[in-house]
């Protein structure tokens, strides 16, 4: 499975499920899909959500039927069985860490406090150190969710 570069602000996924600290999307192509650890936006009416990606899965469409190795590779699976790729579908979960709304920037905890360039309602500078520790943060966070 191969992660296909994404373009900035170029759509490429669905929401399909949300709550209040998360959402479900789901990738228009089964091979298009943010890394583990990024940072991903959704659009919405009056503001712009901030997630980072923690959970990536691909699997059947079909509810019914269940995936089963070949034990080819995924350049033969294409030649001999292209069909198979039909039926596969990708979805990743964001926990969600804040928003922007009529230029103000809402960051939980971490970056409540830092400072944001913006150019035409959009973040165009960042600290890195701030970024990274940011990410660093909710890495963690996730990974003691996972094994707690």
């Amino acid at each position: 499975m191969k992660n296909t570069s994404l373009s900035p602000n170029k759509p490429f996924a669905e929401v399909i499920e949300s709550s209040l600290h998360g959402w479900l999307a789901q990738s228009w192509q089964w091979d298009t899909f943010p890394s583990f650890g990024s940072i991903v936006t959704i659009q919405g009416k009056k503001r712009t959500h901030f997630g980072i990606v923690h959970q990536i899965q691909t699997g059947s469409m079909d509810p019914v039927r269940y995936p089963f190795p070949y034990q080819k590779t995924e350049e033969e699976l294409l030649k001999e069985q292209p069909q198979i790729f039909e039926f596969l579908k990708t979805t990743f979960s964001c926990l969600i860490i804040g928003y922007q709304e009529k230029g103000s920037i809402h960051i939980k905890r971490l970056l409540e406090d830092s400072n944001f360039k913006m150019e035409d309602g959009r973040i165009v500078a960042v600290e890195m150190n701030v970024l990274a520790k940011m990410v660093e943060y909710y890495r963690k966070k996730i990974k003691k969710d996972l094994y707690a």
